[in-house]
Parts: structure tokens; sequence; C-alpha cells
């Protein structure tokens, strides 16, 4: 099939153009039905008619946001033929979409194939593409309550990764497959794998929907998942889903073997009776699944006998709690571990490493070093203390997060919610840094940084995105800002964009 260059993301762009445009008209036809609805001289075929209206007007709002939404993604560059770790892209697709599921309350599970190897050269941008597009679907539109996406590889007759979504039905909620075809975002995805020769399997079955494709690969010959001696433990205290599955795979990956226990009690009970003196061991706990809560309620500084225990996918304003409780260099940090949501594989299995005295090298698979944008940095408060810096940022728990860590610094931290304000402050004050959120509420964190770097005070101050997506950091470098700051941070990511940018 002969490639059509460009005409997705063509498309998509001229639809964002048209969005706001779009946007006003559907806003006044749902306020005046709303308005219209609280007449109390509606006759009931007259009510129908304006809740029909009110529904209408509510899909036309959803497409339009699917759109504005696709029309951020590169699918151009997505092509790209890269090698790539599967856990890493899957990883990347649970970050991307694990807001929507504790919005949403829908449970995910993954599964993969034993016989699966791990690295892979294809077009992982095309890949993590269209499964996000069509959980997406699943989850916003079908309103599924459950999702398992189900992995497996086949080398024969051509070497391909097979991706199977497996989406519970809703109650009345689940449509059928003709109009499930229909829907933009779907037919995006069509064209997307069309574009490599492959093509979205939809199917009904008794208890949901389920959608099918795959993506041409090639294995790459690199070591995953051989034995170390003395064979290390974990006991995995979480609940069975996508995040638990692939930190298990990771750390089978690097050679470890995984057990699994209910309970953090129980977990300890299961290594007392499956190592010997020589095994290293160490329980790794979901925080909210894995009894988070119940440790920090029960912990005291006696109870440090036993395994270590690692927490992961700590919710940003719990780290901070737990940062204020255990401190840096504090001796407890011999024994537990912490690590911010949403963990990555690579933080988690360093935090391991530190708790159980252990080197990469030591590891079947090598811990991969961050990539870091600008090498190695000394990590020095005291260079930014006495820093006047404005945060650009709507969301008041993501304002008390950033402003808390940098008074920590000794910066001064001045906020500004909109970007209305924003102009206002930057005009009437010197700043010597700016912390930029992408999505504001009357503009975006582009044009605002545009309008800043027009100001001739500000065309060398530092500019920080400051943003939960990991796709535009292109879009932000082009704007003018100096630096790519994804939520969440850690306190260190968030020092290090300030003393890489700093201006001497």
């Amino acid at each position: 099939m002969e490639r059509v260059k460009g005409p997705i993301s063509s498309l998509l762009a001229f639809m964002a153009d048209l969005h706001h445009e779009i946007r006003s008209p559907v806003n006044t036809i749902l306020n005046m039905t709303e308005l219209a609805l609280k007449e109390s001289v509606l006759t009931p075929s007259m009510e129908n008619y304006f809740r029909t209206i009110e529904r209408a007007a509510g899909a036309l709002l959803t497409i339009l946001d699917d759109v504005i939404e696709l029309s951020q993604d590169d699918f151009e560059s997505s092509l790209k033929e890269q090698g790539f770790g599967l856990t890493d892209m899957l990883e990347d697709f649970k970050e991307t979409v694990q807001g929507l599921c504790a919005a949403r309350g829908t449970h995910t599970s993954l599964s993969i194939d034993g016989v699966t190897p791990e690295w892979f050269t294809g077009p992982r941008g095309r890949m993590r593409q269209v499964l996000t597009q069509v959980f997406n679907y699943a989850v916003r539109q079908l309103g599924a309550p459950a999702v398992h996406i189900g992995i497996g590889y086949n080398a024969d007759p051509k070497s391909a990764l097979e991706f199977k979504m497996e989406v519970e039905k809703s109650g009345e909620l689940l449509d059928d497959v003709r109009s499930i075809s229909k829907n933009p975002r779907i037919l995006i995805c069509q064209r997307l794998l069309a574009e490599l020769d492959r093509e979205l399997k939809i199917e009904q079955v008794a208890n949901g929907v389920e959608f099918k494709f795959s993506m041409n690969v090639r294995p790459l010959d690199l070591e995953w998942g051989q034995p170390i001696f003395p064979t290390p433990v974990s006991c995995l205290v979480a609940e069975k889903g996508l995040a638990s599955t692939l930190v298990e795979r990771r750390l089978s990956g690097c050679g470890f073997e995984v057990r699994h226990a209910p309970s953090l009690h129980e977990a300890q009970e299961v290594l007392a009776g499956c190592t010997s003196q020589s095994q290293k061991a160490i329980v790794i706990a979901e925080w909210d699944s894995g009894g988070g809560a119940l440790f920090e309620e029960s912990w005291r500084d006696e109870d440090r006998n036993g395994f270590p225990i690692l927490f992961y996918d700590i919710p940003a304003i719990k780290m901070m709690e737990l940062s204020t409780k255990f401190p840096a260099g504090s001796a407890a940090l011999d024994a537990i571990g912490f690590v911010m949501a949403p963990s990555r594989g690579k933080q988690l299995l360093s935090e391991v490493l530190r708790l159980l005295r252990m080197e990469p090298d030591q590891l079947s698979c090598p811990v991969l070093s961050e990539d870091g944008q600008d090498g190695q940095v000394d990590l020095s408060p005291d260079k930014v203390a006495g820093m006047k810096v404005l945060v650009v940022e709507d969301d008041r728990i993501n304002q008390k997060i950033v402003v808390e860590l940098l008074k920590k610094f000794g910066v001064k931290p001045v906020v500004a919610s909109t970007g209305n304000v924003a102009l206002k402050a930057v005009k009437k004050h010197r700043f010597d840094a700016i912390f930029m959120d992408i999505n504001l509420p009357d503009t975006d964190g582009y044009r605002l940084t545009e309008e800043i770097r027009g100001l001739s005070q500000y065309k060398d101050v530092p500019i920080i995105a400051l943003t939960a997506s990991t796709k535009n950091r292109s879009l932000c470098m082009e704007a003018g800002m100096d630096y790519f700051l994804s939520k969440p941070y850690s306190e260190a990511k968030l020092l290090k964009s300030l003393l890489c940018t700093k201006k001497e």
C-alpha cells in the first residue's frame, strides 16, 4: 500500500485551528439548553427535544476534545524505526493513561506471553499511539469498567508483536461494531495502521468488545531474564494490574525471582521461608493497594528488622509528607525506599539496588541511566537560594507541590493561575525564572511564552516547561522555552531544572 505523506497530521492541525471557533457556539447551545430546561412551562415532548439537543451537543464537544488531543501527537516521526524495550514502551503508555483510569475508576490489567522478547527494532511511537488511542476510546466513549491488554510475539510468517485489548461491557453503553468503526479516534487508528499495511480488527464478544492489531518488529539479541546466582528474591504486594505486571516483568528480566503476598507482614514471612543466607531479598509494595497507609500508621524506628521494603507509585502529596517524616540521611532509609508515581522501571531498580547494596553490573540486565539533558549537575540548593520565580499553574494541588518544593531551596515563588495574571506579573516584577504550565484556562503555555519573550526584559530569562505530557518537548523548545520538566517530578529534577538554566 502506497503511503500518503502527512494527511492525518495536516487534517488534525486544520481541525485544531477550528477547535475554538466551533467550541464557542456549541457551548452556547449547551448553556441555552440548560436555561430552557429550567423553565416550568415545558411540555414532556419539549423537554425530550431539549434533552436530545443537550446530548448531541455534548457528543460534539467530546469529538472536538478528541481532535485537539490527537492533533498534539507527532504522527510523522512515530513511523521511525528504533530500538526499544517493550516494558519501557508500556511504562510510557501507563503514564499517559493512569490519570484517566483513576478518574473513571477503570481497572486495567496486562498479560505478556512468556516467550515474548523484551528488545525490538520497530515503529515504537506508532505502536504506543495506537494502543493509547484505542484505550482512550474504550474508557471515554464506551465507559469500560475494566480493560485487559494481552501481548504476544509471533515469529511466523513475519516477526510481529500482537496486541489484543478486551474491553468489558458497561451496561447498555457499549456501541455495536459498526458505530465503533465510525468513531473519529478509531478511524484515525485505522489510518495509522494502514500506513504500515496493518489493520485494527474489532469484534463483539460475550462480555464486551475486542480490539486486535499487530506491528512488524525485529527482535534484538540483548540480554533479558538471565539467571543470577545466588538469585535475589522480591516479594510483590500489590493489586494484580497493569502497574504490578510491569514491575514484575522488570524484576524478572533483571534476574530476580518474584513471589507474591497479600500483605506486608505475609511478604516478610514468604521471604523468610524461601531465601538462604546468601540471597538478597526485598519486599516491593504498591502504595495504595500494598499497605502504604497501614505502614505509615504503624511504622516505628524499632521496626527495621526483617527485609527492606520499597514502596512505589506514591502520590506526589503523600511523597512530600514522607520526605518530611523520613528526611534525607535518616537511618530509616537504610531499610525503606520510596518512589513517586508514576514509577518508572529505572527509578525503581535504582532504589532496589540501593536497599540491597548491589551494583548495576550484578543484574542480568544492567540499569540504564536516565537520559540527561545537561549531563552531571552539582545539585546544591545554595546556588538558587534567593531567586524570585514565577509559577504559572492553574491546578491548586500542583501549585502547592511546586511552591513547597521551591521554598525548601530558599526560592521565593509567586503563583499565577492564568495567562492574563502571569502577563501582569511579568510586566510589574522582574523574575529570575518562570515555570510554565502548558494547559491554562485562558491560553496555552506556548502562546504565553511567545508573549513574554516579546518583552525586552524577558528575552533571556529561563522559562521551564512544566507539563504532564511527555510528547510536546519540541513544541516547548520552538515556543522559546529553555528546559522541559514533565510531571510528576522529583525534588532533585525540579532543582536541576533551575540550576541548568540559571544565568550566571
